[in-house]
């Protein structure tokens, strides 16, 4: 009889570790609030747990979770914005396989962040980008569709958007040229159009963009470039 209770008690005991362990998220989303002093202390804590823990893939736990650090990122303080950085790029390498198609889903709160004031939260939001590019069931073709989108990416209102998601698209010329070249063909007329943008680092980083693409692409893509008529003889 002692020997089945302890057995019972044993099985209850681990039931309970284990609901403990798939629930700590839920948990510590529980405390958040508007204060950034009390999203920092949480941040903190959040950031050691997910850097070491799977996140479950229970659909309202992750998006909670998203709904979460959106409004980190999204709210006024610095620091809290960059702690929620820490945490999706934390929570990206320890759970890849649950989180990339939300992170797709949610793109548009980091092409945001992307024209930040702060320099370190716009690399941070790169850099996140470029992560997610490069995952399992992912692609470079997959973000770009996204930068490519009506009055985001290349086509944003702020000059930073734009200079970020050139940037990016020189990294993918660079890293994964046969991946996206169909893409960057299409994009040809648009990079024109930006080398005559009123900002001069929106106007670099796309010159930038067409010089590379006649590097990596040759003569043919040279000939895609002169046939647009947009660039002037002189560029």
């Amino acid at each position: 009889m002692f020997h089945t209770l302890s057995l019972s008690l044993s099985g209850i005991n681990a039931s309970l570790k284990h609901s403990m362990d798939s629930n700590w998220l839920y948990v510590l989303l529980q405390k958040s609030t508007a204060d950034p002093l009390e999203r920092l202390k949480l941040g903190n804590v959040i950031l050691n747990e997910i850097s070491q823990r799977k996140v479950s893939p229970h659909p309202k736990l992750v998006n909670d979770f998203l709904d979460v650090m959106s409004g980190w990122l999204t709210g006024s303080n610095f620091k809290v914005t960059i702690i929620g950085l820490e945490i999706l790029d934390a929570a990206l390498r320890t759970s890849p396989e649950v989180l990339a198609s939300y992170y797709f889903d949610r793109l548009s709160v980091l092409i945001e962040r992307m024209g930040d004031a702060k320099v370190q939260v716009r690399e941070m939001a790169i850099n996140l980008c470029r992560q997610l590019a490069y995952l399992e069931n992912s692609s470079p073709v997959m973000l770009l569709d996204r930068l490519c989108g009506h009055g985001t990416g290349f086509e944003h209102k702020q000059w930073l958007v734009k200079v970020g998601s050139l940037n990016i698209l020189r990294d993918f010329l660079s890293d994964s040229f046969a991946l996206v070249i169909p893409q960057a063909i299409n994009l040809i007329p648009k990079l024109c159009r930006l080398t005559n943008d009123p900002n001069s680092e929106v106007r670099d980083a796309s010159t930038n963009c067409l010089v590379d693409l006649m590097v990596y692409g040759g003569k043919p893509i040279i000939a895609k470039i002169a046939n647009t008529r947009i660039l002037n003889e002189q560029k």
